[in-house]
């Protein structure tokens, strides 16, 4: 009969196993906010856009809008043309994207949109949207902009430089913030936090940039 401690597992056996584990646990961790994306993309409609920008009105008051910030007042068409695409930079982020125009769901999985209601550039609030979780993440890290940092719009032989002004996070019916403003400025909205909450609602991050 062999002696009982040689049926004990060795202690380099239990310190291999615990750190495979360890080395797994730390994969995990790091590797969520990506598979929870790729669940949420491949298994679940993603409600990133539905829950931060508004559609096009037709003319029908929002039932969803909260007391004294009725979302009608923001909706409609803005000065800029319908056919207009641009390109942003943000060079402290190392991004530089093609804009689209709109934010409706197709539009956003190809990467980030004007909102209908944007002015134009030069004479008042231009806004953009971008997914912060899914169809690529194009404003993961948008969080990082501080006061000061630059964001560029290139749209066609214009190059329009922004001061980052705003950094902030607001609820998910503010429409104020692609409101039309008496001075040029960019506005870029993405859903917040990054990870989905359980419930599945989203606040609102905002960066806000001056016109140099």
């Amino acid at each position: 009969m062999e002696p009982a401690e040689n049926k004990r597992p060795s202690k380099r056996i239990i310190i291999s196993v615990i750190a495979v584990l360890l080395i797994l646990s730390g994969i995990t961790i790091v590797a969520f906010p990506y598979l929870q994306g790729v669940y949420h993309e491949v298994f679940k409609a993603p409600r990133a856009v539905e829950e931060i920008v508004p559609e096009v009105s037709d003319g029908e008051p929002d039932e969803t809008s909260t007391a004294g910030n009725d979302a009608s007042t923001y909706l409609g068409q803005g000065s800029l043309p319908p056919d207009s695409t641009a390109v942003l930079e943000i060079p402290s982020l190392g991004l530089k994207l093609d804009v689209l125009y709109g934010v409706s769901d197709e539009v956003l999985k190809q990467g980030i949109g004007f909102y209908p209601q944007s002015n134009h550039p030069s004479t008042g609030n231009v806004c953009i949207a971008g997914h912060r979780n899914t169809h690529g993440s194009p404003f993961w890290h948008l969080d990082k902009l501080m006061p000061g940092d630059s964001i560029i719009l290139y749209m066609g032989d214009t190059v329009y430089n922004y001061q980052v002004s705003l950094n902030y996070i607001t609820h998910d019916k503010d429409w104020s913030v692609i409101e039309s403003t008496d001075k040029p400025v960019i506005t870029l909205t993405t859903c917040d936090p990054k990870i989905r909450p359980a419930d599945g609602k989203y606040n609102r991050l905002i960066i806000r940039g001056e016109l140099k």
